[in-house]
């Protein structure tokens, strides 16, 4: 029988942390030899001291390291401790940790998919949030694109950002190092009379859920896949444990994709008339609307609301209900567990059946299987 290995983490309490948590578990519901003594939410470096009186037995560790200071402590448990935590590349510990250029990209891909032109990006001076930005920026770049650098503004009030939201060309798809950034930037668009996501789309990172879903519209995220990062931190633990070399490189893993909702949830036209149409469809998707309703939203006549979702979209404005009932399915299906019959309400379908038509005939797939990509 294997002798039991006693494991600490010494993580936050933050959403990313639980995230952590379920992908050490799920190791773990594999690996009875490990017993997880100690879940330790530390905040400051006596924090730290205190609680590492209960770690000098451990044969693990598990930490989510935010300063050198913290790391040197962490050094004295060589062979037996990894680093989830990527705010400092030069902490020196075995680290799995997200790939934050990547999460970076896949914002700008995003945005990009959205129609905007006009971009912008706030963070801060940490290493991880550097990463976010020149994945974002270099994936612009290579469109012939690039980014306004709002970094001074991520430590203050909404009310200050006022000024240099104002400065902005509209539309703007903005992009923050995480999501407290991005309900601070959807606050100050609010209260200065900027409508988000048609003047101004917000894109968050971590997709910490508690906070996207504060306010209106809710905050769409790059997911870093915390759940991932859990388990392949606990496995490489155990190897660790087993004695083998510690990894040179950080072990970087993937992010989720984005998590969609209402901060990005348009189409970048450059339009005043047609936006209007495209809210209108965005904000009455559950109900049965047609295209008279959007040309009564937009002002115009048919003919010219025709002519200019072809020239701008690339198809008809019934067309493009349909395809924002798709869109609409897809979140629900991947952020919800509802049934399928509540699902194709609230995405304006007439039935589940209705929908399992189009969207098959739009996916190759059907909802459920869909559904088993969450």
């Amino acid at each position: 029988m294997e002798s039991v290995k006693k494991i600490i983490l010494f993580l936050g309490d933050a959403d990313f942390h639980r995230g952590v948590l379920l992908g050490v578990g799920d190791f773990t519901a594999n690996h009875r030899e490990w017993a997880v003594q100690k879940y330790i939410p530390f905040r400051t470096e006596e924090d730290l001291r205190v609680w590492l009186t209960e770690a000098h037995d451990a044969q693990g560790i598990i930490a989510h390291v935010n300063s050198r200071e913290q790391a040197a402590v962490f050094r004295g448990f060589a062979g037996r401790v990894v680093n989830i935590s990527s705010r400092d590349k030069a902490f020196g510990l075995p680290t799995v940790t997200a790939d934050n250029f990547e999460m970076g990209r896949l914002a700008a891909i995003h945005l990009l998919g959205r129609g905007f032109r006009h971009f912008a990006w706030v963070g801060r001076a940490f290493f991880f949030s550097y990463e976010r930005l020149r994945g974002f920026r270099e994936t612009l770049r290579e469109h012939g694109l690039d980014c306004t650098d709002l970094s001074e503004v991520s430590t203050i009030r909404p009310q200050f950002l006022q000024p240099l939201i104002q400065k902005l060309p509209k539309p703007v798809g903005i992009f923050t190092e995480d999501d407290e950034a991005a309900l601070q930037i959807s606050s100050a668009c609010n209260s200065g009379g900027w409508r988000v996501p048609d003047e101004v789309a917000v894109l968050g990172c971590n997709n910490d859920e508690p906070i996207c879903l504060l306010g209106y519209p809710q905050r769409s995220s790059v997911d870093i896949a915390a759940r991932n990062i859990g388990f392949e931190a606990a496995s490489l633990l155990d190897k660790l444990m087993l004695g083998d070399r510690e990894p040179e490189c950080p072990i970087l893993i993937k992010p989720g994709g984005v998590t969609v909702r209402g901060s990005t949830d348009v189409h970048a036209v450059g339009d005043p008339q047609l936006g209007k149409a495209l809210r209108y469809i965005r904000e009455n998707l559950a109900l049965e609307i047609g295209v008279p309703d959007l040309v009564q939203a937009a002002g115009i006549s048919r003919r010219v609301l025709e002519r200019r979702c072809r020239e701008r979209l690339g198809h008809t404005p019934l067309e493009e209900i349909r395809r924002a009932r798709i869109r609409r399915a897809k979140e629900l299906l991947l952020q919800t567990d509802l049934p399928m019959s509540i699902v194709a309400e609230r995405a304006g379908f007439q039935s589940a059946e209705r929908m399992a038509t189009l969207f098959r005939r739009e996916t190759g797939t059907t909802p459920s299987r869909f559904r088993q990509q969450k």
